[in-house]
């Protein structure tokens, strides 16, 4: 906020030196016709050098001076890559130093095997006792920072390319994070221990939203086009044969037939969902997301039709989706199937300015190389990835953390977030081999720098990979995911349930769901009257101060003439009725007396023995 604060003030008070001078030319006599001229003014005013140290060019357009910035490359105000600094003075020494170049230290505070569990417990209660929804918890851009989320080079250069150009970096990182996925060879697979018999996919799925002019088709364009542009990126992702921004369910299975990928991408979600039956048009081919639960996770669909059995093992899918946000949140919506769950969301509500000085052509760079690096290595490489033996034990005990939320606080929360923490062990794992493939490909940038210093003739350029020529080859056990790596995405999944359980708050909230979506207020229309229930829980909360517990005895009294007012009947009934659903929402929280507790504890011990003695 202090770097957008500056910015500010320099362009006001540039705009007023501006005007000044134009007043001051104004008030000289001058001929009705000036002439536009070339030549400098005789006394111009200190300001940015050339590269060279020489006066910037400038040039006066009807008394109006003007200075050509593009020559201005000693201008003072312009921030370096930080890259630029970053790569040329490190060099892998040995695995320690290593380690603490690429990783920030404060990333393992409280996440040692012995408390882990109490640090994740903690952030889950923290989640569970906001009362924010998501848009405003995406507006805390004290919550967004991404330093933990990442290696430092790969934090740097998203951050770095993300304020040039003007887009919402938790955005950024997720479209790099999902091509990681993208470019692994179709049937890589990801597994806890490598003896697991369950394994998944390792595309993370991405679902972004954001306002009007948010520079959504710039970022698509940049992730999905200029991004995989490398010769050594497979040729199906890099000619885009495999990517739809609307396809019929059988055109999506001939992709994933065809090139063993397919890709679901667009910049308008209402090209790809049905998000208004009203304004649907029949040209469009809307995805089914019952079949989306099958591809999001890489699950194998077989199907027999009339032109015979297609069996689809070995794919990858990869869904990266923008659109605004009251959009965003109808395809979101808690429904049957539940195809959310499987989503790395991001909302994108504070307007972000692309900054023209900010240097980041070494970020964009390096972004490329790595997705150049990952066609050379993964994507012709069929692979079972896992966890290490330090990971694995972490992996653990994070694991026990949410069973034991869950158990706490079972039924207090929106069923589909307790579905969605249910999902960890695939988000941790998409999330650290994503990570894990960043630090090797740091490790590999700084290792070759190193040897192009000291052994500049060992350097020989790398042909490009043909993943068709192993593409069919048995899967290989690849070197394990990393405990560092692991914890990157602890961090990050950490973001993204406070965003879930903002979200679904929010449903909970404001809900009357049906009634929003299939009765839309008109532009100018008088807003529908609050039923009568909605008007007494209103009251209700008015009458709640802060977090002192009150009886709800004691609310009937204080709301005695507001019935009386309103000539409410059934007043004790109406009255249990609206606190239950407040308590429902999380709105209200029920304190249970002392003694009713107690005997309700000693219950559920005297159950939980007798199951032990069952069990025996």
């Amino acid at each position: 906020m202090d770097e957008i604060r500056d910015t500010y003030a320099e362009e006001i008070q540039e705009e007023k030196r501006s005007r000044d001078a134009a007043e001051t030319s104004q008030s000289t006599p001058q001929s009705h016709h000036q002439p536009i001229t070339a030549e400098a003014d005789s006394t111009p005013s200190p300001g940015p050098s050339t590269q060279g140290g020489g006066p910037v060019p400038t040039q006066s357009f009807f008394g109006i001076t003007v200075r050509d910035l593009t020559q201005a490359f000693g201008d003072t105000t312009v921030s370096n890559d930080p890259l630029d600094e970053w790569l040329p003075d490190h060099a892998p020494e040995d695995a320690t130093t290593l380690q603490a170049l690429l990783h920030p230290t404060e990333m393992c505070i409280g996440m040692g095997d012995t408390d882990v569990h109490s640090t994740v417990l903690s952030w889950l209660k923290d989640i569970h006792g906001d009362t924010r929804d998501h848009l405003q918890l995406a507006s805390d851009l004290s919550l967004a920072s991404i330093r933990l989320f990442v290696p430092t080079p790969f934090r740097l250069a998203i951050t770095t390319v993300a304020k040039r150009e003007g887009w919402n970096t938790e955005a950024l990182l997720a479209g790099i994070v999902s091509n990681c996925g993208w470019l692994e060879a179709p049937g890589t697979r990801l597994r806890i221990e490598p003896t697991e018999t369950w394994s998944r996919a390792p595309i993370t799925q991405v679902m972004l939203a954001g306002d009007p002019s948010m520079r959504k088709s710039s970022l698509k364009q940049f992730v999905t086009e200029d991004l995989l542009s490398s010769p050594d990126v497979p040729p199906e992702i890099r000619s885009r044969n495999c990517i739809n921004g609307e396809a019929t369910v059988k055109g999506l299975r001939s992709s994933m037939q065809s090139y063993s990928r397919a890709g679901l991408v667009s910049d308008e979600i209402s090209t790809t969902y049905c998000t208004d039956k009203k304004q649907g048009t029949g040209s469009l081919h809307y995805i089914d997301v019952n079949k989306l639960c099958t591809w999001l996770n890489g699950e194998p669909d077989i199907v027999a039709t009339g032109s015979g059995q297609l069996i689809l093992q070995n794919y990858t899918f990869q869904h990266m989706i923008w659109g605004q946000i009251p959009l965003v949140e109808q395809v979101l919506a808690p429904n049957a199937s539940f195809f959310a769950k499987r989503i790395y969301v991001g909302w994108q509500v504070v307007p972000v300015f692309a900054d023209d000085e900010q240097k980041a052509d070494t970020s964009k760079e390096f972004l490329k190389d790595f997705h150049a690096w990952m066609g050379r290595n993964a994507s012709g490489n069929i692979q079972s990835r896992s966890l290490d033996g330090f990971a694995r034990t972490v992996f653990r005990e994070a694991a026990k953390a949410i069973q034991t939320f869950l158990s706490a606080t079972h039924g207090q929360m929106h069923e589909h977030y307790e579905q969605k923490l249910r999902y960890y062990d695939t988000e941790w794992l998409r999330f650290a081999s994503a990570c894990q493939r960043m630090e090797d490909f740091c490790q590999w940038k700084l290792q070759r720098q190193q040897d192009e210093r000291t052994h500049p003739e060992r350097q020989q350029p790398q042909d490009p990979v043909d993943a068709d020529t192993t593409q069919d080859a048995a899967p290989e056990q690849a070197e394990p995911i990393s405990f560092l790596s692991f914890i990157h995405a602890l961090h990050a999944w950490k973001r993204q349930m406070a965003l879930w359980a903002a979200f679904y708050r929010s449903r909970c909230v404001k809900d009357k769901d049906k009634d929003m979506k299939d009765k839309p207020d008109r532009p100018g229309a008088p807003p529908e009257p609050e039923d009568e229930m909605g008007q007494i829980q209103k009251e209700i909360l008015s009458r709640c101060p802060g977090n002192a517990v009150q009886e709800t005895a004691k609310v009937r009294k204080t709301m005695k003439n507001y019935f009386r007012k309103k000539k409410t009947i059934d007043v004790a009934k109406k009255l249990q009725t609206a606190v239950k659903d407040l308590i429902k929402r999380r709105l209200l929280l029920e304190i249970k007396p002392r003694k009713e507790q107690q005997a309700a504890n000693e219950e559920a011990g005297d159950k939980a023995a007798e199951d032990t003695k069952a069990a025996q």
